[in-house]
């Protein structure tokens, strides 16, 4: 287990015995929690993540062949090795391996066209060893899948002696992600990429934009896992790429509306060309329409059948976007599960988000930590009641944190289970901790929010 992020000598020590060799350099790559901007970011609109100082560290050591070869701290993951030189292939479902292979994957193309146009064709690609360790809790909400991949590219490219600027990483990365079947946004390996100490970040998408903002200065945050695991890489996968459908049937169902509604096509003009619920919020903005109004009227309350959104839409419209969303088809498994089709609650929720989050921006400029609270909590009531994120375990923790004294609590991740982000008034941290502690100290782990800077590689 990896305890101490400035301390490298047990980790080199072990590494040796593993592959009878020294490391040549140690990849960092921290986890995140989200303050707000929860399942905004695959719609292309705003998030305010930080990262935090529990990482996965790899020390490594380049090859002069094309194998990958991977150890681990912790028994629970076992040794992997594979080829670079061809074509990658996925293992099974929640194997850590597929992690690192969803960077590599993606970075080998466009390694290689990148030498091309440099005139360096040819020269080999090469594999590298790697002894990986976390303080990270895995399927808590915190991004620790991120971080692998953020951290597998980073190993990968300093084994090829490639340099890649932090918001290409993030670019790349975010597409490497949908290897592992997740149909995510860009929230997580943009903060990990871009993060600086002692900041969070709003960060906006296509064209990619980082912004940073100042912690408060009268508050702490702490993170508090529940221990209810959500794998989005096994069980929560199929819940998280549903409401990446949902939100795009969404967009698909207002648009039409806006096309060809005669009230509606002349307030919204450029509405045949949107492709996003970004693309729907800001043309609401410019023509100083409330989305509200444009969802209410477009967007049935009740949830959809697959039938009416084929007729609605057409199906080749909703197939589209389910292939695009890695799901299959309406009206087979996972979707005969689920109680219809929900797009209103789904659209609702990712709005008012967005709205919260540019107003968290504004009050953390001005340090005023109440509209920073009253933000958080709104955003969970919406994760729980509109996006349907949360659990009755996450709940009882919500309930303690507040009774505890916390200004603020809510789920930060892809929800399902993980953790939980609090927000205390600085001058009651102690005594949050030790009341929260106080009604079962053996419940969850209480993490301490601090932000170290994002992924970086440490030469040795």
């Amino acid at each position: 287990m990896y305890d101490e992020p400035n301390s490298f000598d047990a980790l080199k020590s072990q590494f040796k015995r593993s592959f009878q060799e020294e490391p040549t350099f140690i990849v960092v790559a921290p986890g995140r929690v989200n303050l707000l901007g929860e399942h905004t970011d695959y719609n292309l609109l705003p998030v305010a993540p930080m990262c935090i100082d529990r990482e996965i560290v790899m020390a490594v050591r380049e090859r002069n062949d094309a194998e990958v070869r991977l150890e681990n701290t912790d028994p629970a993951f076992s040794g992997r090795s594979f080829s670079v030189s061809g074509k990658l292939t996925r293992g099974e479902p929640g194997d850590w391996a597929n992690y690192a292979k969803a960077a590599i994957d993606t970075l080998i193309p466009f390694i290689e066209k990148t030498r091309a146009e440099k005139g360096k064709r040819g020269a080999p690609i090469r594999g590298f060893e790697a002894l990986t360790c976390s303080n990270l809790p895995p399927a808590a909400g915190l991004s620790s899948s991120s971080a692998m991949v953020v951290a597998s590219c980073l190993a990968f490219c300093a084994a090829n002696g490639f340099e890649l600027e932090p918001a290409k990483m993030a670019e790349l990365m975010r597409k490497a992600e949908r290897f592992v079947g997740t149909a995510g946004g860009g929230m997580d390996q943009a903060v990990i990429s871009l993060s600086e100490p002692d900041e969070f970040l709003l960060i906006e998408f296509d064209p990619l934009k980082a912004a940073p903002l100042p912690l408060p200065t009268d508050a702490r945050i702490f993170i508090v896992d529940s221990g209810e695991k959500a794998d989005k890489a096994l069980g929560a996968k199929d819940e998280y790429n549903r409401r990446a459908v949902e939100c795009l049937l969404a967009m698909h169902v207002m648009r039409k509306f806006a096309v060809e509604d005669v009230a509606w096509k002349d307030e919204l003009p450029e509405a045949g060309k949107w492709a996003s619920l970004r693309d729907v919020y800001n043309a609401c903005r410019d023509a100083e329409i409330a989305w509200q109004q444009l969802l209410y009227a477009a967007v049935s309350r009740n949830p959809y059948s697959p039938e009416e959104l084929f007729e609605k839409l057409g199906r080749d419209v909703v197939e589209q976007v389910c292939a695009t969303r890695q799901m299959p088809a309406l009206g087979g498994e996972p979707w005969c599960r689920w109680n219809g089709i929900v797009l209103y609650e789904r659209a609702a929720h990712v709005f008012a988000e967005s709205d919260r989050v540019f107003r968290l921006s504004e009050a953390v400029k001005n340090n005023d930590m109440g509209v920073m609270a009253t933000l958080m909590n709104e955003g969970h009531a919406s994760c729980r009641d509109l996006f349907h994120l949360s659990t009755p375990r996450i709940e009882r923790m919500i309930a303690r944190a507040h009774r505890a004294g916390a200004f603020a609590a809510r789920i930060t991740g892809a929800g399902f289970g993980g953790c939980i982000v609090v927000l205390v008034a600085k001058d009651e941290a102690e005594n949050f901790v030790r009341k929260f502690w106080g009604e079962d100290p053996a419940a969850s782990e209480i993490i301490a929010a601090k932000c170290n800077g994002g992924a970086r590689v440490v030469a040795l």
